[in-house]
């Protein structure tokens, strides 16, 4: 049997897999179904088609403004129907935002030895070592309940439960699965006025002690609040997360693509990318947020020059340090030079700025708002995209 129809084979028992998996009515699988086959066709890598089928369909059903007769136009050239609201999107100047079929086919992933370092938040942090002033502190790495290992505590040998509640007690604690993103596997374990919570939730010692158990591959660590400018602008208990794209250009070295901050709301909980969010770009040269934008669901977005909660506003607010935030930025994209698209997530702490993740190959949807992917000639370099968008 030749390869080619072993690819084929295995291309179809990986979207029947996918759409019987699914939840959804009839309808929905189908259209998911449509929307994976296409991602195929298409090229975008295996891991990578339920992310898009998904995503297409939800936007076919739920998607409102945009006729199906237009979503289905979007979907067949690589985009979603939710970037048409989102982005001001159009037939004219589509071309200007990356497709999804670009953006996720197998040769715009950088596969190198050094990827799981990247992928197992563990192991990004014994890479990040010599940036260890600008990480938040990791206190202990929980494989399981009977083996619960030291990183940055005092202690040379492996902890218990009781240390983990130990520690609770004197400090907020993130705990965070060594793998997974937007939002997944991540908790807060608290104590406040003699009472433990788990994400805000109360529970009683007991009730954080068996939780502690059911962990596996987390690590815990030090829970950062924003700086208190952030505090003044979007009000107590909001998030502000910096994100930076950094291309390493194999000619001209490091590049900044994009520079945005998510800010909180009451709305917004303790998860970015979820409605409540509330993304800015920031100006390249001067640091000032541009089109604050509301998540108001999913799918939509909405202009927010002041902040929902506070009256602050936002457009036009120029940010601190932001010279020492690029720099920041650079130097680590310098130290992973392998990686031509490096995403990177800063918080502002009142410490200084600390380091919350750092991603191979992050997501541009939530940047092409304010920076089109294929307006930058090195975003187009790295992907092999052609110079200038053709219509």
């Amino acid at each position: 049997m030749s390869y080619g129809i072993i690819t084929k084979i295995k291309g179809f028992i990986l979207l029947y897999s996918l759409t019987f998996k699914r939840d959804g009515s009839v309808k929905y699988k189908l259209k998911y179904f449509h929307y994976a086959k296409m991602a195929v066709k298409n090229g975008v890598v295996g891991f990578r088609v339920d992310r898009i089928a998904g995503e297409y369909a939800d936007d076919w059903f739920y998607v409102k403004g945009v006729s199906q007769e237009d979503k289905e136009w979007f979907c067949q050239r690589g985009y979603a129907p939710r970037k048409v609201n989102m982005y001001g999107m159009t037939k004219e100047n589509y071309k200007n935002f990356i497709s999804s079929f670009e953006f996720y086919k197998h040769s715009t992933y950088y596969w190198g030895h050094f990827l799981e370092s990247l992928e197992n938040k563990l192991l990004t942090y014994y890479l990040l070592a010599p940036f260890k002033n600008n990480l938040p502190r990791h206190y202990w790495h929980i494989e399981d309940k009977d083996h619960i290992y030291p990183l940055d505590v005092e202690k040379n040998h492996c902890g218990t439960i009781d240390d983990v509640i130990e520690l609770v007690k004197l400090r907020p604690i993130a705990v965070k699965a060594c793998y997974g993103g937007h939002g997944r596997g991540f908790y807060l374990y608290e104590f406040k006025n003699g009472v433990f919570y788990i994400s805000g939730k109360k529970v009683g010692e007991e009730e954080l002690r068996e939780h502690v158990a059911t962990l596996n591959n987390y690590i815990l660590q030090e829970y950062l609040v924003p700086h208190h400018n952030f505090v003044d602008l979007c009000g107590e208990g909001a998030f502000s997360v910096y994100r930076m794209i950094i291309m390493n250009d194999k000619k001209e070295g490091q590049q900044l693509s994009a520079a945005m901050i998510r800010l909180g709301s009451k709305n917004a909980g303790l998860l970015t990318d979820f409605p409540g969010t509330i993304t800015c770009g920031i100006t390249f040269n001067e640091g000032k947020i541009f089109k604050p934008l509301l998540w108001t669901s999913e799918t939509e977005r909405q202009l927010c020059p002041i902040h929902p909660d506070t009256g602050k506003q936002l457009e036009g607010y120029k940010v601190d340090d932001w010279d020492e935030l690029k720099a920041l930025a650079i130097k680590i994209a310098r130290y992973v030079p392998w990686i031509g698209y490096v995403t990177i997530d800063i918080i502002p702490s009142e410490k200084g700025f600390r380091i919350l993740e750092i991603n191979s190959h992050g997501q541009s949807w939530e940047f092409e708002a304010h920076f089109p992917f294929n307006l930058n000639k090195y975003n187009r370099k790295a992907f092999g995209l052609p110079e200038t968008p053709k219509y």
